[in-house]
């Protein structure tokens, strides 16, 4: 069995299904900020476990790219290219970043879009149904601050997710890694839904500079 995994910007991309999973230490503080910020904004398993997982990244890059990349790109050797290369490079070379807090707008615009995206579309895409761009969709939030935007879709795993985000397969500004990386981003919202098709999720993660 095949699983298809695409991102804005980037080319389909085809992973063979076996099963992974991460090694990391457990960060309590982190998960209880986590269950928080669940509790508080509605989050469900996959978004609470999202969250998590992208500030572990934040805040232990090294320790992340040890026990999830490396073995990740062992198990997957389809995906050892440049983009691999170059994202251990990275995950070695940064300093630990603070971890984003959920923001209430940014969450907000996450549901929209995701639904939305999840609802009427086939592609994903940063332009909405409406034919609001993110730019348009932030300044209607009233989000004052810098904000940007990832958008994946596939399997419904997390681990997947951020992963395949951070290799940002065939997109050579590396976009998707430069927010999850980016020290000036605080705040975040997400949202995961399942698409239409029932075959795949949706996921949009909203960045701030808090």
């Amino acid at each position: 069995m095949l699983i298809s995994f695409a991102c804005i910007g980037q080319a389909q991309f085809v992973l063979s299904d076996k099963p992974f999973s991460h090694s990391l230490p457990l960060d309590k503080h982190l998960l209880e900020q986590t269950d928080k910020q669940a509790v508080t904004y509605k989050l469900n398993k996959e978004e609470s476990e999202f969250l998590y997982l992208t500030n572990y990244l934040r805040k232990h890059p090294a320790i992340f790219s040890k026990q999830c990349i490396s073995p990740f790109l062992a198990l997957f050797p389809e995906v050892n290219g440049p983009e691999a290369t170059s994202l251990q490079e990275k995950l070695l070379a940064v300093s630990g970043l603070s971890a984003l807090s959920i923001n209430g707008i940014l969450n907000g615009v996450a549901k929209e879009h995701a639904l939305d995206l999840a609802r009427n579309t086939d592609q994903i895409s940063h332009i909405g149904t409406d034919g609001r761009d993110f730019s348009r969709r932030i300044s209607y939030s009233n989000y004052k601050k810098c904000a940007s935007e990832n958008i994946y879709t596939g399997k419904n795993d997390p681990l997947l997710s951020l992963i395949m985000l951070l290799l940002d397969i065939g997109y050579e500004s590396k976009g998707h890694r430069k927010n999850l990386l980016s020290p000036n981003f605080l705040e975040m919202g997400l949202s995961i839904k399942q698409h239409r098709s029932k075959q795949r999720v949706v996921l949009v993660q909203e960045f701030g500079c808090g």
